[in-house]
């Protein structure tokens, strides 16, 4: 009961100017401001984001996979995949330069060499199908069955012939893979070698440490966007208020809602990111272990219902404490000239409620039980506060 009279509280002041219900067209507008504000400002963001260089543009993946290696030693056929990409660390610049240098040398060996072992398949293929024919014939001799009357036709010693050519051209394709797969005394291999083992160790420890501050200078890049525009916004907001520019507050507490959001979003992402992934890989076996995985998302989301919820009752009780206090000022000032506490209308001591907007102009002493003027700071019966 008490959450849907909040939400329907929040409702009424999202859609109501100074007490003043919104038309539908004036909401519609409104729905456009603040979709406006989340483009822009997530368009914003993102630009603050592309600031920070990211891990793997620092250090590119290749380079990262390379030094990662443990045996420090590569086949020619971790050259037929062309991720090269650029780093801007020189380090792994030279590691990913060469490794584009192997790659165009041994692209055209790996060709010839899926070339060459498709051509054994197909020899290899033939001795399977010699050696069917090959038993055959055994069954045939066996039967004492005359040549000039056998359906095959090759004789035993063309079986044998035809068996030692291929087993031959198998043998000189094996070595001519073998040579071309031989790509260990290649100065430029020798050389990425050398390279990726010098600098391995350090590659690693500046990656890793890199990518520990990033998430961090990221965060520190969004929040030096967000806080000083959270500030202006709410300076601004109190100035209109103020001055009772009801419409344009309305419009920059909206805006400092969104604003909220963004902040509060990146912030979560950021724990995220520093928090181990082996912590939400237990939990999510624990729950799939107990069949209750689909409780996650309802954590989830009763979670961002409450942060977010926080946050927007925190804004609109600061927004309701400054209207407060206008409307306390605004109420004094019509006291003093003898008007209408509410509406600054003109009144007659005679009237118990005020003809202009109906407000009670009396309530009832505590101490005298008599009624006594609202403005007043003393009972006018018994002189009590």
């Amino acid at each position: 009961m008490q959450l849907k009279t909040s939400l329907s509280s929040y409702k009424n002041k999202l859609f109501s100017v100074n007490h003043e219900p919104l038309t539908n067209t004036s909401k519609v507008f409104l729905g456009i401001f603040i979709l406006f504000c989340f483009i822009m400002i997530s368009e914003a963001l993102n630009q603050q984001r592309q600031i920070i260089e990211k891990p793997y543009s620092k250090f590119s993946h290749k380079c990262i996979e390379l030094t990662k290696s443990e045996n420090n030693k590569m086949h020619i056929y971790d050259f037929k995949y062309s991720l090269f990409g650029s780093s801007s660390d020189i380090r792994c610049n030279k590691i990913d330069n060469l490794y584009k240098s192997l790659f165009d040398t041994f692209k055209y060996k790996i060709e010839k060499i899926k070339t060459f072992s498709h051509e054994k398949q197909i020899l290899n293929q033939k001795i399977k199908d010699i050696n069917n024919q090959y038993s055959n014939m055994l069954l045939e001799k066996i039967a004492n069955q005359p040549q000039n009357k056998s359906p095959l036709k090759s004789n035993t010693n063309t079986v044998k012939n035809q068996l030692n050519n291929y087993t031959n051209q198998i043998n000189a394709l094996k070595v001519k893979i073998a040579n071309m797969e031989n790509i260990y005394q290649d100065s430029s291999y020798i050389e990425i070698i050398s390279s990726i083992k010098k600098n391995a160790h350090s590659i690693n420890n500046d990656f890793n440490q890199y990518q520990r501050l990033y998430h961090l200078k990221v965060l520190f890049s969004i929040y030096l966007f967000l806080i000083p525009l959270f500030l202006i916004v709410y300076l601004i907001y109190n100035f209109t208020i103020k001055k009772e520019k009801y419409i344009i507050s309305h419009l920059l507490i909206n805006l400092l809602n969104v604003v909220a959001i963004f902040g509060l979003f990146y912030l979560l992402d950021f724990i995220y990111s520093i928090i181990p992934k082996v912590i939400f890989i237990k939990i999510y076996e624990i729950l799939v272990l107990l069949n209750i995985v689909a409780f996650a998302n309802y954590i989830a989301i009763a979670f961002f219902i409450i942060i977010f919820g926080v946050i927007i009752k925190y804004i609109q009780k600061r927004a309701l404490n400054q209207k407060n206090i206008k409307d306390t000022q605004l109420s004094n000032t019509y006291i003093k000239q003898g008007l209408c506490h509410k509406c600054g209308a003109c009144k007659d001591d005679k009237n118990k409620y005020c003809p202009s907007c109906g407000e009670s102009l009396y309530y009832e002493c505590k101490s005298c039980n008599k009624s006594r003027i609202v403005e007043s700071s003393f009972c006018q019966e018994c002189g009590e506060v």
